[in-house]
């Protein structure tokens, strides 16, 4: 799930159904459902607000949303199961880690084709689009039993 960077909008994966609901954020009004490639998991807005890039697990590619029409505006093939994505600073490049292949894919969206690619160690990174613009996150095993109190 993420919100437009405006704060206007917030948009949720459904991977149950290959859709995106696109909600008005004040309301929480339904505004549009929009049809997916398989298996939308991860999501990211450009830095101006005019797409969001889907990343599709089960169909090996990423949508991109048009934000002003709320259609698939065009549909990219990444590779073996891409979970996640982030967006350059300047909205021209997406970067997709890609489970199957441990390997991180740079698209050029403007030419909507893989223009790079690089293996990644295990275990696999999901990178992140935080304020700073760049970022990793790892999971991390959480302890099943807790300390006994004293």
């Amino acid at each position: 799930m993420i919100v437009t960077p405006d704060g206007e909008t917030v948009y949720v994966t459904n991977a149950g159904d290959d859709t995106m609901s696109v909600y008005e954020a004040d309301s929480l009004e339904l505004r549009a459902t929009i049809d997916l490639s398989a298996g939308p998991h991860g999501l990211r807005a450009s830095p101006d607000g005019s797409t969001v890039v889907v990343a599709n697990t089960t169909a090996g590619a990423i949508d991109v949303v048009d934000t002003a029409t709320n259609a698939v505006a065009a549909s990219i093939p990444v590779g073996d199961s891409p979970p996640q994505v982030a967006v350059s600073a300047d909205g021209r490049y997406v970067y997709v880690t890609l489970i199957g292949s441990s390997s991180v894919v740079k698209v050029d969206l403007a030419e909507q084709q893989v223009i790079g690619s690089v293996a990644v160690p295990a275990p696999r990174c999901s990178f992140t689009s935080p304020p700073t613009g760049r970022g990793c996150s790892r999971r991390t095993k959480v302890p099943t039993t807790r300390p006994a109190p004293r």
